[in-house]
């Protein structure tokens, strides 16, 4: 509801009377300046029986919470080839319990290992082979 709303105040349309649903018109005009994105990902779960993912990026950097923690400098490391984590432990740890906070949680009971044709369907995909030297596929 949050896109009509929106629509209807950069129209100058505002306010039509009791419309449900908020405006993102002062979230939009302040475009330039820095944010925390939280994203998730159930897809893993529901359609392979392994761990979902959560992710934060703040600062620069991008945490992905699974099985095996990444943290990754995005200005440095746009393709998220290298996984910082071991190396920045206190960042990793920070943005871990703020995802934490946000609800964010990993099962390590439902990490399973790729095999045959699966594994290497996977490893063909470009993203995934950025991924090869930390993923044991």
């Amino acid at each position: 509801m949050r896109t009509s709303v929106t629509l209807l105040d950069l129209a100058a349309l505002w306010p039509l009377g009791a419309v449900a649903g908020e405006s993102l018109k002062g979230f939009l005009a302040d475009a330039g300046g820095p944010r925390t994105a939280y994203s998730e990902t159930m897809y893993p779960r529901w359609h392979l029986g392994w761990q979902e993912l959560y992710a934060l990026r703040k600062d620069g950097y991008k945490y992905i919470l699974a099985p095996t923690p990444e943290l990754y400098d995005l200005g440095a490391d746009p393709g998220e080839t290298n996984n910082l984590a071991a190396r920045l432990p206190d960042l990793a740890e920070a943005m871990r319990a703020e995802l934490t906070a946000l609800g964010a949680d990993v099962d390590d009971g439902t990490r399973l290992e790729a095999t045959g044709d699966v594994a290497r369907r996977l490893r063909s995909r470009p993203t995934a082979r950025s991924a090869q030297r930390q993923c044991p596929l």
